[in-house]
């Protein structure tokens, strides 16, 4: 089995993301399509890659159900020959919610921005039915353009999909105490997992911890959470609320949790509202389900239309007229580059990496410019028509130091004379293969092919020609001295 492949399935793999004991996550790029795709591979036996390949196809499954934005996408599953289980997805150029937690507790207005992105992804899910079982930082990834995706739903639980038991097989430390109790994991035990998540965004801690797996469970069970001696009391409450024991007496829904949270915490008015205003917008709420978000007891549902009004009506309440106009005034944009991984700016303010797609940004905005370190920077104009761009990004050029032992010697790239050792400056175009030639009378005649990646030395030693050549060479000499000449003084002829 080929460690390093340079293909899975009909992908181009272009690099490695990450990696761990049974699996590798691959940066590669659809040929077909022309956009960058992460892909996890799996190894191991047999059996490892019976279960993780019928993961895969549930969770390929799952994400065509859903159909969120919130949800990475899932493009293709299947066995490549040389590498094992595969899963294409969608690629996040960023980081997961755990490793931006590792440097320390988030800002409350970030953590909250994020988190209602994960709100709304989890009410996707519950409303198609589905329980991910696996709710922790880990699980969501952070693009750098700031927007959140829920992925790894390979343990979900979707009744009309895959019957699965009970078994404990979330991580512990996110674990419900139900689950404990061998009940079925549903949405309830989500919404605990999504409120540790949350209290892990905010302190950079966990409620619930131990040295050992067997206290850690029986914390979970039987005892209180930890807090922080520093965390305000309402704040407090509103965690220990959420970390009751019996289900019946936490919050009833994801949304009413949030507010709750978002109401202890010490926000500005103008970040409090923007969180509201979020939590309530409709394009962000269970796109792509049949399901409405989930109501509070006894509510009816709004149909789709008065949802929509309703939205609009509370957004422009809250945020007044100004902050409205502005934020009707972003449209979307994806952008693919070739090779992936560009940083992409908009009028100076970085966006993010390649690729990324359906990106909000201003409609004002003017210049999109690129770059990527060994490549040439790039200008793009805007046109109000553009929504979906593809670029490509040029190598830049090589400035290659030559010198010679002994001095003096014509060098001569693909043909053209360029000037004679030592040669303080030779650009050399980045892409493609270039002829290097390195000449002196009475020396035998040195030359390389030059790539990006097979550099000429910077010093070359010429050998002296054997005696009886010197006559054969003498012709090329005065050819090599007319061109020069041609070269110094733009003669012709």
């Amino acid at each position: 089995m080929s460690l390093d492949p340079t293909t899975i399935g009909r992908f181009k793999v272009l690099g490695e993301l990450g990696h761990g004991a049974m699996g590798v996550v691959y940066l590669a790029e659809d040929p077909l399509l022309q956009r960058g795709v992460a892909i996890k591979v799996v190894r191991g036996d047999m059996a490892i890659r019976e279960d993780a390949l019928a993961k895969f196809r549930l969770e390929a499954q799952i994400s065509a159900k859903l159909n969120h934005p919130g949800v990475v996408t899932i493009f293709d599953v299947g066995e490549a020959p040389d590498s094992g289980p595969f899963m294409a997805m969608e690629y996040v150029e960023g980081e997961s919610l755990s490793e931006e937690i590792r440097r320390g507790p988030l800002p409350a207005g970030r953590a909250m921005r994020l988190l209602v992105q994960g709100l709304h992804a989890l009410e996707a899910a519950h409303g198609a039915g589905i329980t991910h079982r696996d709710i922790k930082p880990e699980n969501f990834l952070v693009s750098r353009a700031g927007s959140l995706k829920l992925m790894d739903f390979g343990i979900s639980r979707a009744s009309q999909i895959s019957p699965m038991t009970s078994t404990l097989m979330c991580t512990p430390s996110f674990a419900a105490p139900e689950l404990l109790d061998h009940q079925v994991p549903g949405e309830g035990s989500d919404r605990w997992a999504f409120a540790v998540t949350a209290f892990n965004c905010l302190t950079g801690e966990l409620p619930f911890r131990s040295e050992s797996l067997s206290g850690l469970l029986y914390q979970i069970a039987h005892e209180a959470p930890l807090f922080p001696s520093h965390m305000d009391s309402r704040l407090g409450a509103t965690f220990s609320r959420a970390f009751q024991k019996r289900p019946e007496d936490r919050h009833p829904d994801l949304r009413s949790f949030y507010r709750e949270l978002l109401e202890a915490l010490p926000l500005e008015p103008e970040a409090r509202n923007q969180c509201l205003a979020l939590l309530e917008m409709p394009e962000t709420s269970c796109l792509g389900t049949s399901a409405p978000a989930p109501a509070g007891k006894g509510s009816r549902p709004f149909p789709a239309g008065r949802a929509l009004l309703l939205g609009i009506a509370i957004l422009a309440l809250l945020l007044g007229g100004a902050w409205y106009k502005g934020f009707f005034s972003l449209r979307r944009l994806s952008v693919t580059t070739s090779p992936p991984g560009a940083r992409v700016f908009l009028d100076d303010v970085e966006l993010g990496r390649s690729p990324f797609r359906d990106l909000r940004i201003p409609r004002k905005g003017r210049i999109l410019r690129l770059e990527k370190p060994g490549y040439q920077s790039l200008e793009h104009g805007l046109r109000r028509e553009d929504r979906s761009l593809e670029l490509n990004l040029f190598p830049e050029p090589l400035n290659l130091v030559i010198a010679s032992d002994p001095p003096g010697a014509e060098v001569l790239l693909n043909g053209a004379f360029k000037g004679l050792t030592p040669l303080g400056e030779l650009q050399v175009p980045g892409e493609g293969a270039h002829r290097l030639l390195v000449r002196k009378s009475g020396f035998e005649t040195w030359t390389m092919t030059v790539t990006r990646e097979h550099l000429p030395p910077r010093h070359i030693t010429l050998r002296r020609a054997p005696k009886g050549a010197a006559k054969a060479k003498e012709s090329g000499f005065w050819e090599g001295v007319k061109e020069r000449t041609k070269h110094l003084f733009g003669a012709k002829g």
